[in-house]
């Protein structure tokens, strides 16, 4: 404040500060996801979250890694998708195993910070089963006719016969042992 010794001079100054960037981004989102197989290429299979405390800069998002060159990654949005649509039954990541390591990066110009991200494919019931077993089948001669589901052809219908009235058969037993020796 200048005074002469009489006067007293005042001047209001505004002072403002303005931001650099000066703090990284912070990654918000996941470090996994997963992800059903014969999902379409265009589907968002992970999203990457970013917070940045600087006004100053815009936080860039772009993927490295193992299996980076299988994904895409929107780098305004952070949407990554898969380039084709992924297979449990064949997987194409480096060591075959479904677990697709990528490496994301949380860029505002100057700071550049990185998550390790798994995106896993998991199984779905797509593919039919296979019969292993022959297409024709035989029967062995001691089971025919013991088996109703082997059984070729109609069976027979059994018809009721009257009962015997003869007179040997009335006092002859149709099975019966005699003790006294046979004569023959």
């Amino acid at each position: 404040m200048p005074n002469d010794g009489v006067h007293d001079t005042t001047q209001a100054v505004t002072i403002s500060v303005t931001d650099t960037n000066d703090v990284a981004p912070t990654i918000t989102s996941a470090a996994t996801a997963s992800e059903a197989e014969n999902t379409a290429a265009a589907t968002v299979v992970y999203t990457a979250t970013a917070t940045d405390p600087d006004t100053v800069g815009t936080v860039a998002f772009s993927i490295s890694g193992d299996d980076a060159s299988l994904f895409s990654i929107n780098s305004a949005t952070g949407e990554v998708t898969f380039n084709t649509s992924p297979n449990f039954e064949a997987p194409a990541d480096l060591n075959g195993d479904n677990a697709y390591q990528i490496i994301v990066h949380a860029n505002d110009g100057v700071h550049d910070t990185t998550q390790a991200v798994t995106i896993s494919v998991t199984d779905t019931n797509d593919v039919a089963p296979t019969i292993t077993s022959a297409a024709t089948a035989s029967e062995g001669r001691e089971h025919r006719g013991r088996h109703r589901g082997l059984h070729r052809g109609p069976r027979p219908i059994p018809t009721p016969s009257a009962p015997s009235r003869s007179p040997s058969a009335a006092t002859t037993p149709a099975c019966s042992r005699s003790t006294a020796p046979q004569v023959r």
